[in-house]
């Protein structure tokens, strides 16, 4: 059976990771703290580590003991406790709606979500803030993150505008295609009549329409038709009687970009 091989990792690495995990355990604490009340602390917690020390002549880099082995240094961490009061007084606030997480932006590399997170920051609005301040973003991430290239964090607040306005864009219609999920339209009537050549075409139910920055449509066997009133609770248009045919039209009215109705229309029997 293979083993990992034990790969040596420098101590600065090790406290940014350990530090981040904390961070997010505080943050995590924090959330909670919102809804409902801390009635405990974050007690010392202490860690023994068992390491063979390498130096190169430039950097120091350790190796974790394995079992049986011998001869290695020790390293003890030792954290000290946290209340919820102070929790509630050194956590930065939780991300607003107002604010664009960072991990919602898909057009970002993971490396550098990663290596701005190890920083603090969380949104657009906060590389926004650093900026207007003049600090030198990568140069902030590579303290923290040495193998990080500081050219990739070079005017990312530039570069995040234009993702700012698709995000923003991204948002608005999930939002509106749920608030359509949330009042589908419900059709109880529909009745169909002769004026002429053209058939009249009447539908009565509920959230017909729900927004009045849409202009609905209306498609019978591909051809055009006129619409006449679009209401919630009413709808109607005008379309040429020959279009229906002995044999009935597919018809497919667009409500709005996230409701379409589609029948097979026919004159009635009667």
């Amino acid at each position: 059976m293979s083993r990992t091989p034990n790969k040596n990792w420098k101590l600065q690495s090790f406290i940014n990771s350990l530090v981040g995990e904390l961070d997010k355990a505080r943050d995590t604490l924090a959330y909670k703290s919102l809804h409902q009340p801390l009635s405990y602390d974050v007690k010392n917690l202490s860690l023994e580590l068992q390491l063979f020390p390498e130096f190169d002549g430039r950097e120091v880099r350790f190796k974790n003991a394995k079992t049986g082995e011998t001869g290695a240094s020790r390293i003890s961490l030792e954290l000290g406790s946290i209340s919820d009061r102070q929790i509630r007084e050194t956590t930065r606030a939780p991300v607003t709606k107002d604010e664009i997480p960072l991990e919602e932006i898909d057009d970002i590399e993971p490396e550098i979500k990663e290596s701005l997170e190890k920083v603090g920051v969380r949104s657009v609005e906060d590389i926004e803030l650093l900026e207007r301040q003049n600090l030198n973003v990568g140069k902030m991430v590579e303290r923290v993150q040495p193998q990080a290239n500081p050219n990739s964090y070079s005017n990312l607040a530039d570069r995040l505008k234009g993702l700012r306005g698709a995000y923003v864009q991204q948002q608005s219609q999930i939002a509106k295609m749920q608030e359509r999920k949330n009042q589908p339209p419900v059709v109880k009537k529909l009745e169909v009549h002769r004026e002429g050549l053209h058939a009249i075409v009447t539908l009565q139910g509920e959230q017909l329409a729900i927004r009045q920055d849409h202009i609905p449509t209306v498609s019978l066997d591909g051809h055009p038709a006129e619409v006449l009133k679009a209401s919630a609770n009413f709808f109607q248009f005008k379309c040429l009687a020959k279009h229906i045919g002995s044999e009935g039209a597919w018809l497919e009215i667009w409500l709005d970009p996230y409701a379409i109705l589609k029948f097979t229309l026919k004159w009635s029997e009667n």
